[in-house]
């Protein structure tokens, strides 16, 4: 979300939608006007946060 927000362009519109299936999972889909991500960028958007110094990376 925050950076759905950080890189929209001035002035344009978010979307944030979500849908709940009858099993309990949910679907959360945001857009925004920002630049498009590449298809190597993406695949790393479900990947544990990093960062340069290992010993500050978040864990699951």
């Amino acid at each position: 979300m925050h950076n759905a927000i950080v890189h929209n362009l001035p002035g344009h519109r978010r979307r944030v939608d979500h849908y709940r299936s009858r099993l309990g999972t949910v679907t959360l889909t945001v857009e925004n006007t920002g630049e498009k991500l590449g298809p190597d960028f993406v695949s790393t958007l479900t990947e544990p946060f990093q960062t340069r110094h290992r010993a500050r990376a978040r864990r699951p």
